[in-house]
């Protein structure tokens, strides 16, 4: 469905909305924002942004609302739709079912589809991407045409958790339930493996040549990504429960017990411990902050020392939910009128967490993401009752 239909079918009406919110927004004190240290870079090839984790968007790429919708593109079935990837012009999802899409990011016509087994996230993987199609098999296919190009098996006696994620910098690394696996990305051969001998949490995070993990051994362990060698590992006395993020020579981790850990990315030395308000679930790193979205809201950290600066209670981290961050502004998911529902994507002021524009499509339930590429943003969500990915700008 093209812009114009859409707009004249009355349902891509956008407000700016200053200042309110479906949820409050309770300040400590205001975060001085650091546009200097906006660690972003382009594309959005894995769920959680990049390679290190941080959702970061670079500045020139990240949209100004007011927004509105440039098309949607219609997804079979009925189970979900995942957080897109993006990478050079083409936006990569799935149906959470049965398969998985292409779509151009400019005018959201289908490239390809292909059809597989319960396709879990998409991740790109040099011109391939790697997508987990059962608990323990990786599939490679080819990013222009949807090809298999190769199917790799976890070793004996290990899975994949979580609905089996696996990032890819240059190998796929796929987080299991025994540790961390390294498959090569034109091959799907083991480059190497490294056990915990418990649950790693989702989305490790490389950077330097270092891959960064946590999971329920409650250690974040730093990893030579050559060899799967280990370099440091740090206690974090709970599970490490978000995706590690890598940004400014620190690592930043979420535990079970509502704490946020900062550590030093070269020795692994505790740097501060802060506080939140519920089980961290997303984290981005950004203008010298660390958002830290939980059940109870988004808190926004110091990342030079942990200190609160306010929390936004509308956010909302369900499963495909998340954050894009910058200096000038925080996009998310929110909340849904009914309190369990996220329903729409907002605009936060990163200094105050006041809200400054919130999508107000009639009807629209706007879900997964988002990813930001290049001055839009690419969602998941139900428009016109329908399983759709959307493109906004």
């Amino acid at each position: 469905m093209n812009r114009r239909a859409y707009l004249a079918a009355g349902a891509s009406a956008a407000a700016l909305v200053a200042g309110c919110s479906l949820g409050d927004t309770e300040s400590d004190r205001t975060c001085s924002v650091d546009p200097a240290r906006n660690p972003g870079t382009a594309g959005w090839p894995t769920a959680t942004g990049d390679w290190r984790n941080t959702r970061s968007v670079p500045r020139a790429a990240m949209p100004e609302p007011p927004l509105s919708i440039q098309w949607t593109h219609a997804v079979g079935g009925h189970i979900g739709i995942p957080a897109p990837t993006v990478a050079d012009g083409t936006v990569y999802t799935t149906n959470m079912d049965t398969t998985l899409y292409a779509v151009g990011a400019e005018e959201g016509r289908a490239r390809w589809s292909a059809r597989m087994a319960g396709p879990g996230l998409p991740v790109v993987a040099g011109d391939a991407l790697a997508v987990g199609v059962d608990d323990s098999h990786l599939r490679g296919v080819g990013r222009a045409d949807g090809d298999e190009r190769w199917t790799a098996r976890l070793p004996a006696g290990d899975r994949f958790p979580y609905r089996r994620p696996a990032v890819a910098a240059e190998s796929v690394l796929a987080p299991t339930e025994l540790g961390l696996v390294a498959f090569d990305p034109t091959t799907g051969e083991v480059r190497w493996r490294y056990r915990t001998g418990l649950s790693t949490a989702r989305h490790p995070a490389v950077a330097d040549g270092t891959v960064y993990v946590g999971g329920a051994d409650a250690y974040v362990h730093a990893v030579d990504a050559a060899t799967g060698d280990r370099r440091w590992w740090t206690k974090t006395a709970t599970a490490v429960e978000t995706p590690v993020a890598a940004a400014h020579g620190a690592v930043y981790a979420g535990t079970a017990d509502g704490t946020v850990v900062a550590l030093d990315g070269a020795t692994g030395e505790v740097r501060w411990r802060g506080e939140v308000d519920d089980r961290p679930e997303r984290l981005a790193v950004d203008g010298g902050h660390v958002y830290v979205g939980t059940g109870g809201g988004l808190v926004a950290l110091r990342a030079d020392s942990g200190e609160r600066c306010w929390r936004y209670d509308g956010f909302s981290p369900s499963y495909a939910g998340g954050l894009a961050a910058s200096p000038d502004r925080i996009f998310a998911t929110e909340t849904g009128s009914d309190g369990d529902i996220p329903g729409t994507i907002v605009a936060l002021d990163p200094a105050s967490g006041e809200v400054a524009w919130r999508f107000a499509g009639a009807a629209d339930r706007l879900t997964s993401g988002p990813a930001v590429v290049d001055g839009a943003l690419y969602v998941g969500g139900v428009a016109e009752a329908t399983l759709s990915l959307v493109k906004l700008a």
